[in-house]
Parts: structure tokens; C-alpha cells; sequence
């Protein structure tokens, strides 16, 4: 029995090891502010540990007994409640009122009660250097999400929209399933349901999106962790997530952004002190069969394309085109940079001339005069090349304030894509815009599965992010 406890001490250990080294990431850890739920201590023998000053640590615990051992086994700070630890931060300087790493460990489930004695505590992470957030939930003990599904979803859909909901909880039920399973199960434990755990990720999803709804201009960083505790001799299985919030000053942060940022983040597994990426493979789809050539209809399920590993190369450009706006439009501006130095190595190579340097200008091999762009029609674009140019524009409207176009800004755009602007152009181009969203989104969601195929993901999350 000792020795399966000291398994379950060392896998909690390396998830607190790890929210270490995720907040090391944006603040030099010897000079970071911490808190935890004290709990048994776990996290503060980590921090000792890993040189964490006692006046740099907070553990925070209602229960007596815990508290007086805390008390007795570390040298942290402690305090007995959530809600009035802002002012006894307070109390100790202006100049000590944040908290760079919090880590909210839950003896059970998140709830509207953890909401509103944790909602205090959120500005204190904001105001600090590193701004990073850690979760800990238990995932087999009774559920309210469960018990509460209906109301759940409801609030799910109002936050991200119905038919998105359908698709978070079909790419995390695919997820669930590829976690690995115990061996040599006695027969009368059942192993998990990856349908009932989808909904608990998900429920997971809304309540913390709706404890950031307050702060929707703060873009997220998340790392997920799926582990089973053994605490007390009995197997658990627990469920961390990390979160480092960015400020962006747009106002068009929505939950869904959120969401975007929870499908593309990596989910990590563990046991007995070990821990494995969970991936999807690439073969697998919603329906979990091959899709066919035949059009999707309502009465057929959507078959959706996941992420898949790809080289990093690719991992870059997909949380670009999934971020949009800035970021994509800097990525965009470096590959091309990039594009052009080969471009002009190959030529250094090939012809051993000398080769003026690379300029901020395209490289032309005619007159030094700048042809004429040709006119184009939407009917020219190629429906892949449709498709992306009506992100794009979606993306660009969305960073204007009203979310309209204005007529300079409208006109400019056609004549850089087109090479001309009429009333007729903008007219086709406000039609196609228009069916890209209310009762038309299913369709087009639809179409940008068939033509997209394996990077579908990708494009669907940039919609997701902006309607």
C-alpha cells in the first residue's frame, strides 16, 4: 500500500512540477507569486522543493485540521477563504497585490459556487506578470454536468452557438477515446464513457468560459491533463488544465476563442507517474468512417476532419490562420519573407551572379514597370480560394468596431483582391458573404469539409472565432 501511494504523490507532484514550468514560461519563477489551495500539502512540498520563498506562497484552506497541518509542515503563508483573499493581499503592499501562478484545486467539480467565490480572486492573476491559471477537477466522482446536461448545453449553445456545440462535443468524444484504457479491468468496474466524458469536458468549457466572460479581451493559452490519482489507496481520475490569458484590447474576444484555443491545445495522459500525448488519428472522423463522395444532407451525420500532428511548420500556420487577424497577417508577412530569400538563394545558386539583396519588393525578371493587375470575377476564384477569401474578409470586418464594413475600407479591399471595384462585384460578393452565416452557416460549414478535407479544422475553427 505504500508504494502505490507514493505513485499517486510523485503523478500529482509532476502536474505541479508542470504548472512550474508553464508559469517559468512569462515570469522568472524565483520572483513569481503563487496560491493554491493547500489541500494535503502536495504543491507546497513542490514549491520547497523548487525554491518557492515562503513569503512568495499562499496556501489557502478552510478546513481546520488541513490548515493547522499546513501550518505545522510548511513555512507558506495561509489563509481560510477564497473570497476575502484579495484584502488580505492587500494588507502586505500595493506592490504584492497579484498572483502569477493560481492553482484552484477542487476536491470535486466546478460550480456556480466556485464561480462566485473565485470571480475576487481572477484580477489578482490579471495584474501579474505571468497571468497563468490552473484548474483541477475530479472526473468519475458524482457530476453535477451530468445531472444537469440539459440546462448545460443550453448555456453551451447561447456561448458558442448550437452547431458548434455538436462539433465540440463530437471532437472531444473522439478524444476521450483514444486515452488509454487500464488493463486486466475486473469485470465489475466499468471503464470510462468517452460520451459522458466529452460532456464533463465540455461542461468544464462553459463554466470557465462564463467565469471569463467578464474578461473577454484576454486571449488563452491552454494545456489539458488527464491523470488518475490514487489518493487514499483509491484510483481517481483527475483532470487539470492550464491557462495563460494574453490582453488584446479588441473587443471581438468572444467565448469562442476560448474554445478555439481548448480544441487546439494538447491533452496529456498519466498514470503511475508517467504521462503520453492523447492523439487523434488522422484517419478518424466523427461518424468514424471514411468520407464519400456523396453530398452531406441534414439526415446524414457531418463527417468531421480533426487535427492531426503535423511538422511544426504546419502547427504554426494553423494557430495563425485559427487566431487570425494580426497574427495571421504577421505569419503571413514572414513566410512570405521567407519565400523570397530562397527565392533569391536559388537564383545566387544557380547562376553565380552577383545577386542584389533581398528587397521588400517582388523580384521581376521583365520591365522594371509594374504590369497592370487583371481584372478578376468571383467565378475565377477556385472554390478552395472562394472559401478563404471569405474568411479573410469575415476576419477583417470583425476587427471594425460595429462589425461593418466601411464604403473606403470595402472599396479598398476589392481592388487589392480584384483588381477593380464596381456595384455589381460588391453586390456578388455581400451575397456570398451573407450565406456564410444564420440559417446558410450549417451549409457553409458543410462546404468547407468537402473542399478543405484534412485541414478543414483549421478553417472551421477561424468561423468558429468569428460568428
Amino acid at each position: 500500500m505504500r508504494t502505490r501511494h507514493i505513485e499517486i504523490m510523485e503523478t500529482k507532484s509532476i502536474v505541479a512540477i508542470r504548472f512550474l514550468n508553464f508559469v517559468s514560461r512569462y515570469t522568472a519563477i524565483d520572483k513569481a507569486q503563487l496560491a493554491t489551495l493547500g489541500g494535503e500539502g502536495v504543491e507546497a512540498a513542490v514549491w520547497a522543493k523548487h525554491g518557492i520563498r515562503a513569503e512568495n506562497g499562499w496556501l489557502i484552506e478552510r478546513n481546520r485540521g488541513r490548515k493547522a497541518s499546513l501550518i505545522n509542515g510548511s513555512a507558506y503563508r495561509t489563509h481560510n477563504q477564497l473570497g476575502t483573499f484579495p484584502q488580505i493581499l492587500a494588507g502586505y503592499g500595493k506592490e504584492r497585490v497579484f498572483i502569477d501562478g493560481f492553482h484552484l484545486d477542487l476536491c470535486g467539480n466546478f460550480s456556480s459556487e466556485t464561480i462566485a467565490n473565485f470571480a475576487p480572486v481572477l484580477p489578482l492573476v490579471f495584474a501579474s506578470p505571468a497571468r497563468c491559471l490552473a484548474v483541477t477537477v475530479a472526473d468519475q466522482r458524482r457530476n453535477t454536468i451530468l445531472e444537469t446536461w440539459t440546462t448545460v448545453r443550453k448555456e453551451g449553445e447561447a456561448l458558442f452557438g448550437k452547431t458548434q456545440v455538436s462539433t465540440l462535443l463530437e471532437h472531444f468524444s473522439l478524444e476521450q477515446k483514444q486515452v488509454p484504457k487500464p488493463k486486466n479491468l475486473p469485470a465489475f468496474m466499468q471503464p470510462s464513457d468517452p460520451e459522458k466524458a466529452a460532456k464533463r469536458e465540455f461542461g468544464l468549457l462553459v463554466e470557465i468560459a462564463r467565469l471569463l466572460k467578464r474578461h473577454q479581451s484576454m486571449r488563452s493559452t491552454v494545456e489539458r491533463y488527464l491523470y488518475v490519482s490514487r489518493y487514499g489507496g483509491r484510483a481517481f481520475r483527475m483532470r487539470t488544465y492550464f491557462f495563460h490569458f494574453e490582453p488584446t484590447g479588441r473587443k471581438t474576444d468572444s467565448p469562442t476563442k476560448l474554445a478555439m484555443s481548448w480544441v487546439l491545445s494538447q491533452l496529456f495522459f498519466g498514470r503511475d507517474g508517467k504521462f503520453e500525448e492523447v492523439q487523434i488519428p488522422e484517419s478518424v472522423t466523427v461518424a468514424n468512417t471514411k468520407p464519400t463522395a456523396e453530398p452531406l444532407t441534414k439526415e446524414k451525420p457531418m463527417l468531421v476532419p480533426l487535427p492531426v500532428p503535423q511538422p511544426q511548420e504546419s502547427k504554426l500556420r494553423a494557430v495563425a490562420e485559427a487566431l487570425g487577424g494580426a497574427e495571421k497577417a504577421e505569419y503571413d508577412r514572414l513566410t512570405s519573407d521567407s519565400a523570397r530569400l530562397q527565392k533569391f538563394l536559388q537564383v545566387l545558386n544557380s547562376n553565380g551572379e552577383t545577386v542584389m539583396p533581398v528587397s521588400q519588393t517582388p523580384i521581376t525578371t521583365t520591365s522594371p514597370s509594374t504590369p497592370e493587375k487583371k481584372k478578376k470575377k468571383w467565378q475565377d476564384f477556385s472554390e478552395r480560394d472562394q472559401i478563404v477569401w471569405l474568411l479573410n474578409s469575415l476576419e477583417q470586418r470583425a476587427q471594425n468596431s460595429d462589425g461593418r464594413w466601411q464604403k473606403a475600407d470595402w472599396q479598398k479591399l476589392l481592388k487589392k483582391d480584384f483588381g477593380h471595384y464596381n456595384a455589381s462585384l460588391g453586390i456578388s460578393l455581400r451575397a456570398a458573404l451573407a450565406r456564410t452565416s444564420g440559417k446558410f452557416r450549417p451549409n457553409f460549414e458543410e462546404r468547407i469539409r468537402r473542399v478543405m478535407g484534412g485541414e478543414a479544422p483549421t478553417y472551421l475553427a477561424r468561423l468558429l472565432s468569428i460568428l
